[in-house]
């Protein structure tokens, strides 16, 4: 049996939660892309931000066990995809905070459970190493 990953430190990527007016997405210029979700992507935008001070993940359904998460910068509507999601991440699951740039996250690959911590740097997501949890049922059993 593989070993679960120590505890999240969201701490040590702390930021503080934007505050300021909230910025909707072009869904008929730069965000186009997007368009088909606009009705989930801007509930999410106007709750505000729920990760790394100002963005917002918004997950949503593409089947049975997958999810695509866009992401809101809140401050500028901006919209643009997450690192993980869809079918190569199936049964996904991110614990983050509107205070830090961490994610963690765990999910089925290749028929294994995985996690991976992803940082927000400021610009872009760096994936940190995605270690391999057991079967696919240990990401059941978690939490």
């Amino acid at each position: 049996m593989a070993t679960q990953p120590k505890a999240p430190d969201f701490a040590a990527y702390a930021v503080a939660p934007y505050r300021g007016p909230i910025g909707l997405p072009d869904f008929r210029g730069r965000d186009r892309q997007h368009a088909s979700y606009r009705t989930r992507i801007l509930a999410g935008a106007k709750a505000g931000p729920n990760f790394a001070g100002h963005l917002t993940l918004v997950p949503i359904g593409c089947g049975a066990g997958c999810v695509f998460v866009p992401v809101v910068d809140v401050q500028t509507g901006r919209v643009f995809d997450s690192p993980l999601g869809g079918e190569d991440q199936l049964s996904l699951d991110m614990k983050y905070q509107v205070n830090s740039r961490l994610i963690a996250a765990r999910y089925i690959a290749e028929d294994r459970c995985k996690f991976e911590e992803i940082v927000w740097t400021g610009s872009s997501f760096q994936r940190g190493a995605v270690k391999d949890l057991g079967e696919r049922e240990v990401c059941w059993a978690a939490d």
